[in-house]
């Protein structure tokens, strides 16, 4: 399947969700990222930063270490990646709504002091007067008739002050009770949402170190799993025209947390992250000329006519390496370098001839050939183009 790649022109033809970011503290050098290609499950950025000597920068946990590469070799001399354990950071808007919580608790515990300190003072005017101290009797006390009525009205107006600083007290409390709750609950979700979006291996830190030659501008690549993409699709349609006007819409997820700027390509394929030789079994095949139906050839002149006229036949259907049809007489190889060794023993075995067109075989797999020569017909070329050869014969 053929990979889309989209990438942005615009804000308005991309949604991308960026959640708890942070920077990447840059120990020592400061990081620039300069592309940022989201895939189906994960996302590789590319970035430079100045270096002369030793440099040392973080990139946050949840970049993998084994995805870090660094693009522009010429000056470098040594580079390292390992995780170090960090402190979480603490968001400002938590600390605020925690802030908040602790105001209002203080203002609820102040009301209810000041409605407890109220209710004893109605309380010491409800209860009978005495004149007695501790362990005394109880003495007769003389009050004409002007004094007790003003005595009565001044304990009416009392009551009545702190009964009405009561009632102004409890509506109070009530109110800062509810700002508490409402509070309680803001924080509760904000510290949910927060969880949530909590970039992965938020207690570590990436941190990359190494030394160059000089003065360098280093290019790197880093690539996390915390992060992803889908495609949403928006349409309208105009009751009064019948127009139907479409608009498609990349929306991103990522916790790596880093801020993402610039701009982002998607893409619809996950990056290889290895290469693995492909499992191609040999056929076994003719040659004859064109036109000429293979029963009516002899064998020893299947490889009479010009290369131009001739046309390959299967004899057998692709099979493993070691079931190979009996009658073959070459093995032509265009797979893998990986394999290359183990195609030249099966010819040795076999005592069959070998066309090796193989690219990239290392120093030592070319002497391997040289070596395998010395029993079986070996013809080596790492490129069969016409082109290619008759450049390589004039320069």
């Amino acid at each position: 399947m053929r990979e889309v790649v989209m990438r942005r022109f615009g804000a308005a033809l991309i949604v991308v969700l960026l959640v708890f970011c942070r920077q990447g503290v840059a120990v020592g050098s400061e990081i620039s990222i300069q592309t940022v290609d989201f895939y189906p499950a994960g996302v590789k950025i590319t970035f430079r930063i100045d270096a002369d000597g030793r440099f040392e920068f973080d990139l946050p946990g949840a970049f993998s270490s084994s995805g870090v590469r660094c693009l522009t070799r010429e000056k470098l001399t040594s580079l390292r990646a390992e995780y170090t354990f960090v402190r979480e950071p603490v968001s400002e808007s938590l600390l605020a709504l925690e802030r908040r919580v602790d105001d209002a608790t203080r203002a609820v515990n102040l009301l209810k002091g000041q409605r407890a300190a109220l209710n004893q003072a109605i309380t010491m005017l409800r209860a009978p007067f005495s004149a007695t101290g501790e362990g005394e009797e109880e003495k007769k006390i003389r009050i004409d008739g002007g004094e007790l009525i003003e005595y009565i009205a001044s304990a009416q107006e009392l009551r009545l002050e702190i009964e009405t600083d009561l009632v102004e007290v409890g509506m109070s409390e009530q109110k800062a009770q509810k700002e508490l709750t409402e509070a309680r609950e803001d924080f509760e979700t904000h510290r949910m949402e927060l969880e949530e979006k909590k970039p992965s291996n938020s207690s570590t830190t990436l941190r990359i170190s190494g030394t160059t030659a000089g003065p360098a501008t280093l290019s790197f690549e880093a690539w996390s799993p915390a992060a992803e993409w889908n495609v949403e699709y928006d349409m309208n349609l105009n009751s009064e025209t019948g127009d139907i006007a479409a608009k498609m819409n990349a929306v991103a997820w990522q916790k790596t947390g880093l801020n993402f700027d610039g701009e982002f390509s998607f893409h619809t394929r996950q990056p290889s992250s290895a290469v693995s030789p492909p499992e191609v079994y040999p056929l076994t095949v003719a040659l004859r000329p064109k036109g000429i139906p293979l029963a009516r050839q002899q064998e020893n002149d299947f490889l009479s006519a010009p290369g131009p006229f001739m046309e390959m036949q299967v004899l057998a259907e692709p099979d493993a390496m070691g079931a190979a049809a009996p009658g073959a007489q070459i093995v032509i190889d265009f797979s893998h370098h990986s394999v290359v060794d183990a195609v030249a023993a099966f010819c040795v075995e076999k005592n069959i001839g070998l066309v090796c067109a193989t690219t990239g075989l290392s120093a030592d797999q070319e002497q391997n050939l040289r070596e395998v020569a010395k029993h079986i017909p070996v013809f080596r070329s790492a490129n069969f183009s016409y082109g290619v050869s008759v450049l390589r014969s004039l320069i």
